[in-house]
């Protein structure tokens, strides 16, 4: 999911669990019941209140989307570890 935390953009990855049978079937958000998004997304839209700070989320993206920002992630965290 996209959003803006404290006036920057920030990404959140929703992942379910290898080899469980309850989630054998989900590979992409249409996938998930509507409820349960709609649940996950409004606690990203208030789970920051309580320090006095504001989110804004700005809807979900698919599978693809999920790896780029995985890898773009892995790939700043290896360059900041390496770097002297």
């Amino acid at each position: 999911m996209d959003m803006i935390d404290q006036d920057q953009t920030d990404q959140k990855i929703l992942a379910v669990p290898n080899r469980n049978p309850r989630y054998d079937e989900i590979h992409t958000m249409d996938q998930i019941f509507i409820h349960v998004r709609r649940e996950i997304e409004h606690f990203f839209t208030i789970y920051k209140e309580l320090e006095g700070s504001t989110t804004t989320t700005l809807g979900w993206k698919g599978p693809a989307e999920a790896r780029r920002v995985i890898v773009e992630a892995r790939k700043n965290y290896l360059a900041k570890k390496s770097a002297p």
